[in-house]
């Protein structure tokens, strides 16, 4: 694999990573939305 294809493996694979970081964010934001008037 050349350096090229390497960079753009990680890079995808970074991506994804944050792609589910962004996902499980907006899911706790969601949750304490609904929450908060309780509090």
């Amino acid at each position: 694999m050349d350096g090229f294809a390497e960079a753009n493996l990680m890079l995808s694979s970074a991506l994804e990573q944050l792609d589910d970081i962004i996902t499980n964010e907006k899911k706790y934001i969601k949750q304490m939305c609904t929450f908060s008037p309780l509090m």
